[in-house]
This record gives structure tokens, sequence and C-alpha cells, in this order.
């Protein structure tokens, strides 16, 4: 007998588990998320598409070559079912039931995490990820990459696959280790990074004998049945179960592949796909970089009076707001005419949370003529 068998009727039974447990239920990345932002940490959440249990050890290396370090936490979770795309993405990255889930990702995303379209940057895609680029503003940076799982139907074997997901997965650790340096650059400590993925996959024929997933839906081991119900001979058939909508909070009915094979055939015409049931579509890791470290930001630096002239010095008040959640250190600033090795520096003081410190500083600088800008470069320690 297949071992996943019971797994499946498990799941069937106990839909509850995938929102309500607080380590196993996929809610738990959201959550992750959020408190991290509201401890005043940036935050890089990264969702591979199809990112399953067998694939993680390749993960795993190739985030820990570049990131300099193992993982602060490493664990499992369930995704929401049936196990497609569709249906766990925006729910997993949005901490959202599938049923409230509607296609608009950013809108969630803001909703969830409470942040303005100027603290959330988006990347959809690896061409996204070249071109993204962390600002001061930034506090959440999104990206979802797809290349493992257009690939799944090109493969006819976990071998071929794991080889060609290795410089794929490495391609996205290296994205992370920039956008690490960035968020370091302007807050001073790295951001928590979450790594994870939306489903699995397995490996079976690629349609049953009788047609039933056989391109329906893209090829996956479900199908859509809007508010409808299977016939009553799909019901009898033991490899395949119906999820209802109410019950696991989806959009739509769905039939569904429990088993481990659908089907008959030989192994050449079997392929990669997800959408069913087994441990190894319905299981994802959610692996936290970085989780040990404390927020630290830097207070924000405005100059609402601009600059004044007097004596042969720069006359600049500097405005130190802090605008997180949590207090800022004090340290030391430093202000100088842009390409100047030299200039005035002083203490700054802890700062907490929606409070204000001014400074006045005189900068050495020769004046200039009309209408020529002159560039101060600031920097906090």
């Amino acid at each position: 007998d297949d071992p996943a068998d019971p797994f499946s009727k498990w799941v069937k039974s106990n839909p509850t588990v995938f929102f309500n447990h607080p380590e196993k239920g996929y809610l738990c990345v959201a959550g992750m998320v959020q408190r991290a932002l509201q401890e005043g940490r940036s935050v890089i959440l990264i969702l591979v598409d199809a990112l399953a249990i067998h694939v993680a050890e390749a993960a795993l290396a190739a985030f820990e070559s570049e990131l300099g370090g193992p993982p602060t936490r490493l664990l499992y979770c369930f995704t929401p079912v049936p196990t497609i795309t569709e249906v766990c993405k925006e729910a997993i990255l949005g901490g959202e039931l599938p049923q409230r889930c509607h296609g608009n990702l950013k809108q969630t995303l803001l909703r969830r995490y409470d942040l303005t379209s100027e603290q959330l940057q988006l990347a959809a895609h690896w061409q996204d990820a070249e071109r993204a680029r962390v600002t001061r503003q930034v506090r959440l940076l999104v990206y979802r990459d797809n290349r493992l799982d257009e690939q799944l139907s090109t493969f006819t074997s976990y071998r071929a696959l794991r080889e060609s997901f290795v410089p794929l997965i490495g391609s996205v650790a290296r994205f992370v280790r920039q956008w690490t340096e960035e968020f370091r650059h302007w807050h001073g400590t790295p951001p928590l990074v979450v790594l994870t993925g939306d489903h699995g996959f397995t490996f079976g024929p690629r349609e049953a004998a009788d047609g039933t997933f056989g391109g329906g839906d893209g090829g996956h081991r479900c199908i859509a049945l809007g508010e409808g119900r299977p016939e009553d001979s799909k019901l009898r058939d033991e490899s395949l179960t119906f999820l209802d909508r109410e019950m696991f909070h989806l959009r739509s009915n769905y039939l569904v592949a429990r088993g481990r094979v659908t089907g008959q055939g030989t192994m050449s015409d079997w392929s990669l796909s997800h959408g069913g049931l087994l441990p190894e579509e319905v299981i994802v890791p959610v692996i936290e970089w970085y989780g040990d470290q404390e927020a630290l930001p830097f207070p924000d630096i405005a100059v609402p009076s601009g600059v004044a002239r007097d004596r042969g010095q720069w006359i600049l008040t500097l405005h130190l707001q802090n605008n997180h959640p949590v207090q800022t250190n004090g340290g030391r600033i430093r202000v100088t005419l842009a390409g100047e090795g030299t200039g005035p520096a002083t203490q700054y003081q802890a700062l907490r949370p929606g409070t204000m410190q001014a400074l006045s500083l005189e900068v050495p600088g020769q004046d200039l003529p009309n209408n020529q800008e002159v560039v101060f470069e600031v920097t906090l320690t």
C-alpha cells in the first residue's frame, strides 16, 4: 500500500490545520513578516514557485553560500489545497484565506502589512529582480520566481530537475545577497530574509487513463468545478477526492488527485506535476535568515529651513526624526560638501518613536554663483 494514502485522507479530514496551526499552517509565513515589520525591521520575502521539500537542500546550500551562514530557522508548513499557484501564492504571501484572494497581490500585501506603495517593492520574475533596487523608504521586498514551476513539465526525472535547479536557485540567492547589502546600507542591519514555496510537486502519469486530468487546468492534478460537484462515478474513484470550497475556504470546488499515481502507463509517459494532496505537494519549507538580529534603524533626516550662508560657512539645521515603531540608537553624524573628505561631526541621541532632534552644523565652503546648487553628504554611524 502507498503510505501517502492515509496522509491524503488525513488532509481531507483536517482542513483547519492549514489555517489554524501556529507553526505548521501556511499563515506562519505572514506572521513572521508582520512581527519583523512591527519591530522596525525590513524584510525580504522570497516565494519560489514549486519549492518542494526535495529541492530544499539545494536552496539551503545556495543561500548559505551567498548570505555567509546557515539559516536562523528552518521549518515545514502546509500550503493551501489544492496545490496550484492560483490558490496558494497570494494566500501565503498575504496571509489570507484563498477565498479572499482576488488576483491583486499588491493590494493584498499593502492591506495585510499596513504599508504605503513607497514601502513595498515587488518583483514578479527574474527580469524584474535584475532591475529591483532598495531605497530608504522600502520596508518589504517581495520576489516571486516561477522558473522552477515552468520547467516541471519538461523533465521526466527528479535528478534532471535537481541538476537544472542548482543554477536557478543560485541566481535567486545572488539577488537576495544584493538586496540584503542595500538594506544594510540604508538601515545599518540586515533585513529578515524568508524563503518559501507556494506548493511542491510529485512524479506520475501525465494524465489519468480516462483523461480526468489530461491537459485540464494546465496539466495540474486537479480540476476546478466552480459551484458544481463531480459525477458520482468520480466520487467512487479511490484515487480522487472532492474538496468543498466552503470547508477549505476556496473560491471554487475542486476534484483532486489523492494518491501518488492516477492512471496507467509506462514511466516514459510520466512527468513532474502538482495539484494533489500528496506530502511532497502539500508540505513546503519555510527558511529564515537573520532572525536573531535586532532592528537598529537610523532616523530620517530633513532640512526644513534650507541652508544659510554666514561668514564663509554653510549653516544647516538638520531634523533627525524617528518614524519607526522602535527606538533608534544614538550615534555620530557628519556633514561634508560633496567630493570633500572632511567636515564637521557631532553626536546625535537615541530617539523614541515619533520624536525629533534638531542639530545645527557649520560646514566650511566657498561661496557659489547665483543659481548654482551645492550638494552635501550626510553620514550616520
